[in-house]
């Protein structure tokens, strides 16, 4: 065996040492992400659990409080003029609206959502005011 040969011995040997080393340390690496990993899905089923347990409670919470959850006009409207249980005049369903929802909604929006209520058929509106028909 020549000198060249050796030589090219030594530097296979070396880079199979360099492999083994960075094989390794990938492993090494490896088991840390799986650990981080198993953190994470431990937090996401606690996360998970602690939204179902919220829903739970929200399913009991008083209705002022489910209230609060409505978003648009239209399911406040119809919420607060159900709750009335009578006529209301649209300034008492924009007081009603804030009091209820702490949202104050112009008679700008509230008119045309009045009216679309009442072609739908989902409120009346007589002399006394909007109310559920």
């Amino acid at each position: 065996m020549g000198k060249a040969d050796r030589f090219a011995g030594k530097v296979l040997i070396r880079r199979r040492s360099s492999c083994i080393a960075d094989l390794e340390q990938l492993c090494a690496e490896r088991d840390e992400l799986m650990e981080q990993l198993r953190q994470v899905d431990a937090m996401i089923g606690a996360t998970e659990a602690y939204i179902r347990e919220l829903d739970i409670r929200s399913g009991d919470a008083p209705p002022d409080r489910r209230l609060r959850g409505a978003r648009s006009i239209r399911e406040m409207v119809l919420t607060v003029v159900t709750q009335a249980g009578g006529p209301l005049r649209a300034s008492d369903i924009q007081a009603r609206i804030e009091k209820e929802f702490g949202r104050y909604v112009r008679r700008t929006s509230l008119s045309p959502v009045l009216s679309k209520l009442r072609w739908a058929g989902k409120l009346g509106h007589g002399e006394e005011g909007w109310s559920i028909p």
